[in-house]
């Protein structure tokens, strides 16, 4: 309704498969007792903007907010499938969030980007290790299962957020984040 405050309950939906959060690339303190799942692709504007609030929102708090990272590259023919196997490669090494601001930050020219040179840019310390991962299956194999447990579960957007039990699509504000957090926290004491 035009002009009516809108809760936390306004911006998600029941999602009963808190087990998602158990996997992905952890992005914060392992042990925080709050994990927000975030299903995304390279190619998605929302995404890009997505990943600059979650950072923000766990600066915020460190010590009790994680963010866990899952693969839903949308395009499977365009850049999204490879730029998320070199991320994922990247998280081998501990450089996953710095290799995603590097690709965020190209992102309309995503197609011309070396992924050599953004690991270099993001602080990847081993290229070697980096470009046999990158030639590997492993990498692809664990991006494609994040996206088949995305769909087996009926996620088929990006970004999509899971805090707790309640998924979100689209992009969010910080102060919409923090009540999510805040009502999650609220009905799990």
């Amino acid at each position: 309704v035009r002009g009516a405050s809108r809760t936390a309950g306004d911006l998600w939906s029941p999602f009963p498969h808190a087990h998602v959060r158990d996997t992905g690339i952890v992005v914060g303190n392992p042990k925080a007792a709050v994990r927000i799942v975030e299903f995304f692709d390279f190619e998605c504007r929302f995404c890009k903007s997505l990943h600059t609030t979650l950072g923000e929102v766990r600066g915020r708090n460190p010590a009790n907010v994680a963010v866990v990272y899952r693969h839903l590259p949308l395009s499977r023919v365009g850049h999204a499938l490879p730029a998320a196997i070199a991320a994922e490669c990247a998280s081998r090494q501990a450089r996953f969030e710095a290799f995603a601001d590097v690709l965020f930050a190209a992102q309309d020219s995503l197609h011309l980007v070396s992924y050599e040179i953004a690991a270099r840019r993001a602080g990847v310390p081993d290229s070697s290790a980096f470009a046999n991962c990158r030639a590997s299956e492993s990498a692809r194999r664990r991006v494609l299962a994040d996206a088949s447990t995305a769909h087996a579960l009926g996620i088929a957007g990006t970004p999509a957020i899971v805090i707790g039990d309640r998924l979100a699509y689209g992009n969010r504000t910080g102060s919409q984040i923090l009540e999510m957090i805040e009502d999650h926290m609220r009905r799990n004491p």
